[in-house]
């Protein structure tokens, strides 16, 4: 499943579907576990976080920025979860850049479901290039 947030919706593109599907969190009702919408102090790449909810999903967006400072280098991130701590079951592909071109530099969103009672990180790997995190999103499903 693909999902994006633009503010107030959640916009879900289902795997196999031709379908998208627009869900806007208020009408569920629940109250959103986390909103930062600057993250650098309170999150960071390659820290464990735990699902805060012992009976519901969670749907976790964050959005990376990976750039390389010289030719061929890599910066990329991979969403992680499960209930070991660090996590190790990969519950997203790898985004980001893999031997780059000189001063590449790409955004991304990612966006990934956390089953009940598992832990969850964004690891991070960068040679020549930074990964960072941005904006953050979470809301218990």
């Amino acid at each position: 499943i693909g999902a994006c947030f633009d503010g107030e919706s959640i916009w879900l593109i289902p795997y196999n579907s031709s379908n998208l599907v627009k869900v806007n969190p208020a009408n569920f009702g629940r109250k959103r576990q986390n909103t930062n919408l600057d993250i650098t102090a309170s999150r960071a790449l390659n820290t464990t976080y735990a699902n805060p909810s012992p009976d519901r999903a969670l749907l976790v967006m964050a959005t990376v920025r990976c750039a390389v400072t010289v030719a061929a280098g890599n910066a990329y991130v991979q969403a992680k979860a499960d209930t070991a701590s660090p996590p190790t079951t990969v519950v997203s592909g790898i985004v980001g850049i893999q031997a780059g071109l000189l001063n590449e530099d790409n955004t991304f969103q990612i966006s990934f479901i956390i089953p009940q009672g598992c832990n969850y990180r964004i690891d991070s790997s960068a040679t020549n290039g930074t990964a960072t995190l941005d904006k953050w999103f979470e809301i218990n499903m």
